[in-house]
């Protein structure tokens, strides 16, 4: 059921849910929270490769702790319907510090090993698995419905600042203090997140009707699912996001060329290609035979190229498999020679701030009307045989 929070003309735009106490406790708590877990993620991957040198089982921790939300994931959201969320997100809450209080000992008197590392990174993600539907629907009682957009939001907003700094300082954290300080941290910062719930003093109201089957539940979803149309389209764009095809999907070629004949008549600056890091490059094959190829079909107009070269460091933790590709392409583009060689190509390099100001000088500066045609915009575009926007991302 629905608390009521105290009734307050809402502002403050994303911050505004950041007004309600139980909210903004909760918030400042699962902060907190996501940090240790991706903490942890950094001195699981650094215990792995200190043990084993294969590439398989260092991979294998992220899926240890990923693996459980696809397993657990449609369970746990049922059991959130079912049962006091507040009562499920601190059974939740306990497994995950149960798993990770026992890496922390466990590393502590030099017990782990591959098998126990995997094992309790499971036990964490499982924990997590079971506590996201039970904490994301809560959110709905912990603020009134005007505030809902700027909690959901704020919550993203959470894991998006832990995802950006977490790596960083578990990074710091095992340089100065080794994996297991690591664990011990993840599992202090799920002490304050396990409190705010404790506190919380949840309004309920007791059901008419029994509790559903887990089994029935789950059905019971799907079928909302499959009957709501707004849910469906979301799950599919959702989806199609995150698909091979770069946000393409069930696009034509037709109504593809339309849009952007539309773009460039109302004077957008449209790239003529986009062509990336090597990504599907085995590391038997040398760098630089495929970087001269990426670039020697480089056609005219206005490419974009984007790269995606890291300092070696922290990467082969993240993502063991493939940082070679990244590591590798940042050593290419530091070697002389090989920037020589790209001097010497029909291609004009340019930054994506000075493609910018040329197209801003060309056009006249940012003011120019929306209806201009865009026939200058092409020229600037035109005026390298071949041009190469290069962006690290």
């Amino acid at each position: 059921m629905m608390t009521s929070p105290a009734e307050k003309p809402l502002s403050g735009g994303t911050a505004a849910a950041l007004r309600f106490p139980v909210f903004r406790r909760i918030w400042m708590a699962s902060l907190l929270s996501n940090l240790g877990l991706l903490v942890q993620g950094v001195g699981s991957a650094w215990a792995m490769i200190q043990m084993t040198a294969t590439a398989d089982k260092v991979a294998l921790v992220q899926t240890a702790l990923m693996l459980p939300i696809m397993i657990i994931a449609m369970p746990a959201g049922a059991i959130a319907d079912m049962y006091d969320r507040r009562v499920v997100t601190l059974i939740a809450l306990s497994i995950a510090l149960s798993g990770a209080t026992a890496l922390a000992v466990m590393s502590w008197f030099g017990l782990i090993t591959p098998q126990i590392l995997l094992a309790l990174c499971f036990v964490v993600g499982c924990g997590n698995a079971l506590f996201g539907p039970a904490w994301q629907s809560s959110v709905s009682e912990q603020v009134p419905s005007e505030a809902l957009p700027s909690a959901i939001a704020l919550n993203g907003i959470s894991y998006n600042i832990a995802r950006s700094f977490g790596p960083a300082i578990g990074g710091v954290i095992v340089a100065l203090a080794g994996a297991g300080a690591a664990f011990g941290a993840n599992a202090l910062l799920y002490l304050p997140l396990i409190i705010v719930f404790l506190l919380w003093r949840r309004a309920t109201e007791p059901s008419r009707l029994p509790p559903e089957r887990l089994s029935r539940a789950i059905v019971s979803g799907v079928r909302y699912i499959t009957n709501s149309p707004s849910i469906r389209v979301l799950l599919t764009r959702t989806l199609s996001a995150y698909s091979p095809n770069d946000n393409l999907v069930g696009v034509t070629e037709e109504a593809f060329q339309r849009g952007v004949a539309q773009a460039r008549a109302a004077g957008f600056v449209i790239f003529d290609t986009a062509i990336q890091t090597t990504w599907g490059r085995p590391r038997s094959r040398p760098a630089e035979p495929a970087y001269r190829a990426l670039v020697e079909g480089v056609r005219e107009g206005l490419t974009f190229f984007c790269l995606h070269f890291n300092a070696p460091g922290e990467l082969e933790l993240i993502e063991p498999r493939s940082a070679y590709i990244r590591t590798e392409e940042y050593e290419l583009f530091r070697d002389q020679a090989f920037r020589d060689w790209l001097a010497e190509q029909p291609l004009d390099i340019i930054g994506m701030r000075p493609l910018r100001e040329e197209l801003r000088a060309t056009l006249g500066g940012p003011a120019r009307s929306r209806g201009e045609p865009a026939a200058e915009q092409q020229s600037a575009s035109a005026k390298a045989r071949k041009a190469a926007a290069r962006s690290a991302t």
